[in-house]
């Protein structure tokens, strides 16, 4: 006969949580075009032995992985009314009555759990990580029940509900077709769904004789506040930042002007009234504390003044929005890469208008030569207002080139504009024979190049 049941697993409420991950049976679109499919998220569920109480998850993008598993766990010490505030579902606090309360055991799946950070646990915060057996979904039956009960509430809300049943036979849709929501829209039903759950009464909860008369709602929230109150003080309270701190990669990055720089990217602080700390220019950097996910590179939780804030990439880095770490490294050799043939290209760009160049200019530095020879600086400059004038009557007539005549009656139109630069040339002929002269000696020297 079956004696036991799963909650004698705890001996207390908050000794042991379940977690485990799933891939949701709902098609997505992309939030910029809902006609282009981003496929099916993976949803994580952390649950309260001996209450139900579901006190932790995640819906996201990510692969069922101690990465994945994070978001979970940190959702647990987050802050609940900006979430509930973020998706757009009414914030309650008694929604959340094991807000920050971290467990003396957790029970994992293998893909989860197996990690070398998930030590981390252990090491940080005494959370003794149990790895259960592959393929023994009995061992943590309370969040394998929650994935069924999920699929349920949604199944005819949710559109692009496909579940693999119907996936694998021949001639069923795989929820593609009529796929409408997007990853927020989904991460709010799920939100609903878990306050639902939360708030729900259990009709299998054994109760004592007193409950009966009391008549207590078994909801996971009553429970949990009826088995809190003689077990309060074997459980602790674990801040957000002391939770991240603990669980997250330490890493350094230093304080420029252009923001935080991590590695080969830029950061800025969420809180605008931190942006001041940047806007010092000439000034030395410095490094600080920071925590960032392996898998993502969007944002880093830094340590300012004492507390911990979280930056985002910065618009000079903001190509590399939604790519891993790794990602972003192979990326970033790729265009270290491609710099070396730009730079090597912008090389022969200026080697090639070099040599362009110098076929104008050395043979107006020899023709320049030759014109001034024995004649004095001063006399150089004697004609400048006339001969300026000269120039913009033949630029004005399209008289540039070396072969187009040149319009006298425009010269002499311009040597007769009001004399605001009184003239010391010599008379307008004197002057047109000379510029002639010169530019017959530049073409036959020219020609003989």
């Amino acid at each position: 006969p079956i004696l036991g049941s799963v909650e004698q697993k705890a001996k207390y409420a908050g000794q042991v949580y379940e977690i485990d991950a799933t891939i949701i049976d709902v098609t997505l679109v992309f939030s910029d075009d809902r006609s282009r499919i981003i496929g099916r998220p993976t949803l994580i569920y952390i649950i309260e032995v001996r209450t139900r109480l579901i006190v932790g998850w995640y819906l996201g993008l990510e692969n069922a992985s101690w990465d994945a598993a994070l978001h979970a766990i940190f959702s647990i010490s987050e802050d609940k009314r900006k979430m509930c505030e973020a998706l757009r579902v009414d914030y309650n606090e008694a929604d959340w009555p094991a807000h920050q309360i971290l467990p003396v055991e957790f029970h994992a799946d293998r893909g989860e759990a197996m990690s070398r950070e998930a030590t981390r646990l252990s090491d940080a915060l005494s959370v003794t990580v149990m790895n259960l057996p592959s393929c023994r979904p009995d061992w943590k039956p309370l969040v394998e029940q929650k994935f069924r009960t999920t699929h349920v509430a949604i199944a005819d809300l949710a559109p692009g509900y496909s579940p693999a049943k119907d996936r694998d036979a021949r001639q069923k849709s795989d929820g593609s077709d009529s796929a409408a929501l997007t990853l927020r829209e989904l991460q709010r039903l799920i939100l609903l769904d878990i306050i639902r759950h939360n708030n729900s009464p259990r009709d299998n909860y054994r109760l004592t004789v007193r409950q009966i008369s009391e008549k207590f709602m078994a909801t996971p929230i009553n429970v949990w506040n009826h088995e809190i109150q003689t077990n309060a003080g074997r459980l602790a309270r674990v801040s957000e930042q002391k939770l991240r701190t603990a669980l997250l990669p330490r890493l350094e990055a230093w304080v420029t002007k252009y923001g935080l720089r991590q590695g080969s990217l830029y950061y800025v602080p969420v809180d605008e009234a931190l942006h001041s700390k940047f806007a010092r220019t000439g000034t030395p950097t410095y490094p600080v504390e920071c925590y960032a996910h392996r898998n993502q590179v969007d944002v880093i939780h830094v340590v300012i003044d004492g507390r911990l804030v979280a930056a985002t990439l910065a618009p000079r880095s903001s190509q590399y929005r939604g790519l891993s770490r790794e990602e972003t490294l192979s990326f970033r050799k790729a265009e270290a890469q491609l710099l070396k043939v730009v730079r090597h290209r912008q090389q022969q760009e200026r080697i090639r208008f070099r040599h362009e160049s110098q076929k104008t200019t050395e043979p107006a530095i020899a023709l320049a030569k030759l014109a001034k020879k024995g004649k004095s600086k001063s006399a150089g400059r004697k004609n400048l207002p006339a001969d300026r004038r000269t120039e913009l009557a033949r630029e004005r007539h399209g008289a540039v080139a070396e072969n187009c005549p040149v319009d006298t009656a425009s010269v002499q139109e311009a040597n007769t504009m009001p004399a605001d630069q009184p003239s010391t040339s010599p008379s307008t002929a004197r002057r047109l024979a000379s510029g002639l002269a010169n530019k017959a000696r530049h073409m036959k020297f020219w020609s003989q190049t």
